[in-house]
């Protein structure tokens, strides 16, 4: 470990200089932790996830690791999966492959479930009278007051735009969500 200033010693240009070359040399790669240069020069220093030790970001986008870059075509009417082009190289593969929402926006997720917020609040969640590929109603009650929304995926995935798949845990293909896409209302609904 480096001594960059020690007691009672003047503070130096190269001291100041050192400290990213110090503060660098105090991780170390092992169990859990990742080192690998980024292409400009730079290192990247990642976190893997202890189910299925593949790297953050799969439920709500942006992590490290291996992506394959993908085509979206359209989302299945089941509401967990969407149909793609997957980059092949030197282009796109001739038919589509099936691939999964991120966890967030599967419908087998929270269909016919109560969850629990942060604030305590819990909401029940379907699809009654819904489209289950993009949309689903929340209901709660706060101080005897009962009240619905309709929440809709946003911004909605458009066909062609590009997307970054990671294999998750269970092995599949899963959108990265690095548009970080999100349930937002819609109020056209009451």
């Amino acid at each position: 470990m480096f001594d960059l200033f020690p007691a009672f010693t003047k503070i130096t240009r190269a001291g100041l200089n050192n400290i990213p070359h110090a503060v660098l040399s105090m991780i170390r790669p092992g169990p859990g932790i990742s080192i690998f240069p980024t292409g400009d020069g730079g290192i990247c220093i990642g976190t893997l996830e202890r189910q299925g030790m593949q790297q953050g970001g799969l439920a709500g986008g942006g992590g490290g690791g291996s992506v394959i870059l993908a085509a979206f075509v359209s989302l299945n009417a089941g509401g967990d999966t969407m149909e793609v082009y997957l980059w092949a190289g030197s282009g796109w593969s001739e038919t589509t492959t099936t691939v999964y929402k991120p966890i967030i926006f599967r419908v087998s997720e929270w269909n016919g479930a109560t969850i629990t917020d942060a604030a305590g609040v819990a909401r029940t969640y379907s699809v009654t009278d819904l489209d289950a590929k993009y949309q689903r109603r929340a209901t709660w009650t706060v101080d005897e007051v009962e009240y619905t929304e309709v929440q809709e995926i946003t911004s909605l995935y458009e066909v062609g735009q590009k997307l970054y798949m990671k294999v998750g845990a269970e092995g599949y293909y899963v959108d990265d969500n690095n548009a970080g896409r999100h349930w937002g209302v819609n109020e056209d609904y009451t």
